[in-house]
């Protein structure tokens, strides 16, 4: 397999929005998408639908902390789920 070849592209639509409450920055995101074989016509593919939420907040001006659950609801074999926990400290 070389840099340049693929057997699978994922296409989705998604809708989302960030509100910020108090020191929260949340966010959420809806949609639904499709998984394509190589060569396959659009429509052809496994369906899914897509859901994606999470928030981040700075601590003492120097810290950062960001979370997010995603989750691919896939119609025709196992769902597929991922939490995320990211931190980055500034010196």
């Amino acid at each position: 397999m070389s840099d340049s070849s693929y057997i699978k592209s994922l296409h989705h639509i998604k809708i989302g929005k960030t509100v910020v409450i108090s020191e929260f920055r949340a966010f959420g995101e809806l949609g639904f998408g499709e998984d394509l074989n190589n060569g396959t016509a659009l429509g052809s593919g496994s369906s899914y639908e897509y859901l994606r939420a999470g928030f981040s907040k700075k601590i003492f001006n120097n810290i950062d902390i960001k979370v997010h659950f995603e989750s691919k609801l896939n119609n025709h074999s196992k769902d597929n789920n991922e939490l995320q926990i990211n931190t980055k400290y500034t010196f």
